[in-house]
């Protein structure tokens, strides 16, 4: 059985790092070059945000009170691509 106390917590917290450093990039990818280079920097930024998300739910599951807030930023910054991307198919797909 795996003690949830501390482990759990410096886990949550180091994954709560890890979702805010996948969404900063994302939104890096996704805005800076996706629009400056074109269609495969939108597809990284969308995979990208994707894993931000994944990895930011996973924190906010495990996290304290202190993590869960961090875990919640990088889930919102990898969301952010994500949507644009699908709504960005969408109005291509329908044009």
């Amino acid at each position: 059985m795996v003690s949830t106390t501390t482990t759990g917590r410096r886990d949550a917290g180091t994954l709560a790092k890890a979702a805010v450093g996948l969404g900063i990039l994302s939104i890096i990818l996704f805005f800076g070059l996706g629009f400056a280079v074109g269609e495969p920097w939108f597809v990284l930024a969308f995979v990208v945000g994707i894993a931000a998300v994944v990895v930011g739910w996973m924190a906010r599951t495990r996290a304290g009170t202190d993590s869960r807030r961090l875990a919640t930023i990088g889930l919102v910054l990898g969301a952010i691509p994500v949507v644009w991307f699908i709504i960005y198919k969408i109005i291509a797909a329908i044009s």
